[in-house]
Formats: structure tokens, C-alpha cells, sequence
């Protein structure tokens, strides 16, 4: 299955200040990536993430997208389908910004 994914025009927010918000929070990177609820031995999602900074996203028409794939040897019946949980994650990470609490 592929998914998509789209941050709304105009919804990037963020309050770190008048002289961060300004200079610093625009250029931080946001990652969006596909993922299984369930073990990687289940279920699979490729590819990786898809990063921009904060600005970029919240101007950018893109749609991300995933494809959501089961592990054959791992599911059932004579066709081999598994059902498969899935979601969207929102994070940063780099040198300086690390999200503590992923979202989805």
C-alpha cells in the first residue's frame, strides 16, 4: 500500500522566542516518515524519511510517501497478506535539535 503525507500551508508554528523564531526555528529540519505499528519482522515501510526545514515545509505543496509492504514469510493463509497497522512520524534530529518525544 502507499501512503501519503502533507503539512498544511500556513500550520508550521512554533514559539522559541522573538530573535529564534526569526533566525533559528525556520532552518531547523523536520523529518516525516512512514512507519509499521508493528515489528520490522511483520511489516515494512520504505523509503526513509523525507527532511526539509521548518519553512520549506510550511510552503511546499509535496506530498511524501511510504509503501507499506508485509514480510511474506511472516504472514498467513494461502495468499501470503498480512494486515498491516501503520502511521506518519514527525521528528528532528541533527547536531544541535533532537526531538525528545516522537509524534505521529
Amino acid at each position: 500500500m502507499r501512503i501519503f503525507s502533507q503539512i498544511e500551508k500556513d500550520s508550521v508554528d512554533y514559539d522559541w522566542g522573538p530573535i529564534d523564531n526569526i533566525f533559528v526555528a525556520p532552518g531547523v529540519p523536520l523529518s516525516l516518515m512512514g512507519q509499521c505499528s508493528q515489528d520490522s519482522d511483520v511489516c515494512g515501510a520504505g523509503p526513509g524519511s523525507y527532511t526539509m526545514p521548518w519553512a520549506t515545509w510550511d510552503n511546499n505543496p509535496i506530498w511524501a510517501n511510504w509503501d507499506i509492504h508485509n514480510r511474506e514469510q511472516n504472514s498467513e493463509g494461502r495468499d501470503k497478506i498480512s494486515y498491516n497497522q501503520w502511521y506518519v512520524e514527525a521528528f528532528t534530529e541533527n547536531e544541535e535539535y533532537t526531538t525528545l518525544t516522537y509524534f505521529n
